[in-house]
């Protein structure tokens, strides 16, 4: 992840939570940490990745 990050390639959190093994809230956050911690973006690097560049990156498909 973090030489994919170093080229410039967008990251972006995942969205699968809401499940037994992963209850709402939890992983979003974890994953966020974990893009932070190993793969070299910065904390508000991270929260664009699950946030903006998402939306961005995904357009009216996100939208509900």
């Amino acid at each position: 992840m973090r030489k994919v990050h170093v080229a410039g390639v967008p990251i972006l959190a995942g969205s699968d939570s809401g499940y037994a093994c992963n209850p709402c809230g939890e992983w979003p956050a974890l994953e966020i940490k974990l893009l932070v911690d190993h793969a070299g973006l910065s904390p508000a690097q991270g929260l664009r990745a699950g946030t903006s560049i998402m939306s961005q990156l995904l357009g009216d498909a996100c939208k509900t």
